[in-house]
């Protein structure tokens, strides 16, 4: 890293300036390279991205349920504003109710009616009940 500063130092452009100016140009060198090198030298691999996007889900579960009771954060310290933003993921939609039509509907009426009553409906309409 010093051979490196002092070839940028030893520019013309760098040359002349203040000796502020050339300590800057300096942890500037030094900030651009950490923040080039960093992706290489923190690399993750693929068992690693997999742990975190599972606590990041599981985190993201617990956001979604944590409210301050649970904290025992007592009612008169909550401030609404501030808790309204903490990021909360979308539910899942819920399953569209199931509507019967005509015939289940009067199929399920007959289940629903005691016993004696669907023999009695049974023979009426003139169906064997004997079995």
């Amino acid at each position: 890293m010093g051979r490196l500063e002092d070839a940028l130092l030893a520019h013309p452009l760098y040359a002349q300036a203040e000796a502020r100016a050339r300590a800057g140009a300096g942890e500037a060198l030094e900030r651009y390279l950490v923040k080039r090198l960093r992706a290489v030298l923190a690399a993750r691999d693929a068992a690693q991205g997999a742990r975190d996007a599972a606590l990041a889900a599981r985190l993201e579960r617990l956001a979604a349920f944590l409210e301050p009771r649970h904290l025992d954060i007592a009612p008169s310290r909550v401030h609404p504003d501030a808790w309204a933003q903490v990021p909360r993921p979308a539910r899942p939609a819920r399953r569209p109710v199931h509507r019967p039509g005509p015939l289940a509907a009067a199929v399920t009426e007959r289940v629903r009616l005691p016993p004696q009553r669907r023999v009695r409906l049974v023979q009426k309409e003139g169906r064997d009940v004997s079995s």
